[in-house]
């Protein structure tokens, strides 16, 4: 037991070391200057009004998610799209199969729609006059099977991973750094989480359920930072004073498997150090999160830890 467990520590800290190789080549000076965040970056990057999205996984724990779009439109033809492209799955993977309870309405009105007859991702609408945007409802049936990438299990009565590729559609035509989404999500009740995806600190946000509101970013940054939530989470800091700064988000099913030795713990911290002393430490924010899975469902994602900046949210682990 104690060769196989130091073998598994040895590949984990393997993968989290090729991810931070990764996230040094993502995070490169010239991509900052391309990929900037503040929203009215994105505004004036963006071809039309942002789309907001909010996500109710307080039903997570019967496999049920339930998501609302708001989407800016004008008159005439549309046609929107499940994402089928995951980043990182490379292959057309979303798990389309799943959707469920997709429904339409614009001025109050129900506006039909119709799949497409050979693009089964593609839904085709006829946007009526004097109609400025459109709702979208829909629900998502988490899996319980074990085989794919995102599309494989992730919600138990404690915990869920939301991949947001799978409660969204977006207009055909445009890239996925053109538009903009404001999201929000409703946890349940004392459910904690960890994400990448940076909070709307404006507005108030507890730890413990409720709605989270988090700042407009890109589709591309949208998708690349799912979120994990449940009833028992924990949050262990590898950093403490240099930037960029790190921690580890775990949540599992019970207090147990949120257990990691000293050693783990000052192995994943040394990686951090020796990945710094590598590549350099940069004070810009990096857009791309890094992650890994480990044990139960250990993430560790990335954001912007801007030196002398306190307004980030602490839980979260910076990449930047």
């Amino acid at each position: 037991m104690k060769r196989h467990s130091s073998l598994s520590t040895r590949l984990a800290l393997v993968t989290f070391s090729l991810q931070l190789c990764l996230a040094a080549l993502i995070c490169a000076p010239d991509t900052f200057a391309t990929r900037e965040l503040q929203p009215q970056g994105l505004a004036a990057r963006s071809t039309q009004g942002p789309i907001t999205i909010a996500v109710d996984a307080t039903e997570a724990a019967r496999k049920i998610l339930h998501a609302r779009l708001t989407i800016p439109t004008k008159p005439g033809p549309l046609t929107l799209l499940y994402p089928k492209w995951i980043p990182g799955e490379h292959g057309p993977t979303g798990p389309i199969t799943d959707l469920a309870g997709l429904k339409f309405t614009g001025s109050g009105k129900t506006i039909a729609w119709r799949r497409d007859d050979v693009e089964m991702y593609a839904f085709h609408l006829v946007i009526p006059n004097g109609v400025s945007s459109i709702e979208a409802t829909l629900d998502f049936l988490l899996p319980a099977g074990t085989e794919g990438f995102s599309s494989a299990a992730s919600a138990t009565a404690n915990l869920v991973v939301l991949s947001w590729n799978q409660v969204l559609l977006y207009p055909e035509g445009y890239g996925s750094d053109d538009l903009v989404y404001d999201a929000s999500l409703h946890l349940p009740s004392g459910w904690q989480f960890g994400t990448a995806l940076p909070l709307d600190m404006g507005a108030r946000v507890s730890r413990n359920g409720g709605t989270l509101d988090f700042r407009p970013v890109s589709l591309t940054t949208l998708v690349d930072s799912p979120v994990i939530a449940g009833s028992h989470f924990r949050t262990i800091r590898l950093t403490e004073s240099t930037a960029p700064s790190f921690q580890i988000d775990m949540v599992s099913d019970s207090e147990a498997a949120l257990q990691m030795s000293p050693e783990q713990i000052a192995n994943y911290k040394q990686l951090v150090l020796e990945a710094n002393a590598l590549f350099g430490a940069s004070t810009k924010r990096c857009e791309k999160p890094v992650r890994i899975w480990y044990r139960t469902s250990l993430f560790i994602h990335g954001m912007a830890n801007i030196a002398g900046r306190q307004d980030w949210p602490r839980l979260i682990m910076s990449s930047q």
